[in-house]
């Protein structure tokens, strides 16, 4: 089946290799003419016109038998992905059966080194997804909390939010549990959002936009925590950022046992600007 595929992709390489166009070649559907084309880990990113600033769309790679490139360069991703699925057993796969815990055995600091965290990719935004996805790549590959994929098997949630209301904006919040089941998309600001990290200007329809807060709002945590000597390097804004989050004040919102006189409930039940 695979090869038939291949044959009629061929065929309309072919016939449309007179176009300057590059040109995805899906496994279903037609082929797509496209511009800037970028292939990352998990997607490949295009634009349907040639400005460097046209709007940024993405494709899932495993869904992808070819591109041609303008030039003539042919790249084989049903290939690629026949290659990967003949790598020898043994290799060790990434766990995703981690246990269930139980919020009533969560104690102490939510964002302690060794704790599980959820990053859920659930927007609808194209540009939002990638901040989130980027966001739970960058997570996944530091050596400090476990990812794992669903919120039950999580200390806490760290989410990366884009909201469009005015100025758009990008927003990363450490949440606990129960503030994302009962307001995952962050929709209402009023209550059960949890302590704010950073906030940094966006824009909803530049995906690429959001890759780079995510790679911001990454480094920001993560100097936080890590690094001592992250305030004396820090623009003004991250400093204060930074001596804000390292308060008492905000840590006793991080403490899971920590019970707000306000609502009653655990942990923190609004947010707290850092604003960039």
């Amino acid at each position: 089946m695979k090869r038939i595929l291949l044959t009629i992709a061929a065929i309309l390489l072919m016939t449309m290799s007179s176009m300057a166009q590059d040109l995805i070649v899906p496994t279903h559907g037609n082929p797509i003419t496209a511009y800037n084309i970028d292939a990352g880990n998990s997607f490949i990113y295009y634009t349907a016109e040639p400005d460097a600033d046209a709007t940024l769309s993405r494709i899932a790679k495993d869904s992808v038998l070819m591109v041609r490139k303008a030039d003539g360069t042919v790249m084989d991703f049903a290939a690629a992905s026949t290659n990967s699925q003949s790598v020898p057993a043994t290799m060790e796969k990434p766990r995703t059966d981690y246990p269930v815990i139980d919020e009533a055995d969560i104690h102490g600091s939510l964002i302690a080194q060794g704790n599980k965290v959820f990053i859920p990719i659930n927007s609808y935004i194209e540009s939002e997804r990638v901040g989130q996805e980027q966001l739970k790549k960058l997570v996944s590959e530091w050596d400090y909390w476990t990812v794992v994929d669903k919120p039950e098997q999580a200390h806490f949630v760290l989410q990366y939010v884009l909201t469009s209301k005015g100025r758009d904006n990008a927003w990363l919040f450490v949440r606990p549990r129960k503030y994302y089941n009962s307001n995952p998309f962050v929709e209402n600001f009023d209550i059960n959002v949890g302590v704010l990290v950073c906030v940094r200007k966006s824009n909803d329809s530049d995906s690429g936009i959001n890759r780079r807060n995510a790679d911001i709002f990454f480094n920001h945590l993560k100097g936080l925590l890590i690094d001592p000597t992250y305030e004396k390097r820090a623009t003004l804004v991250y400093k204060q950022a930074s001596k804000w989050f390292k308060s008492k004040d905000t840590q006793k919102h991080l403490n899971a046992d920590y019970e707000s006189n306000d609502y009653g409930y655990k942990g923190n039940y609004s947010f707290y600007f850092a604003l960039d």
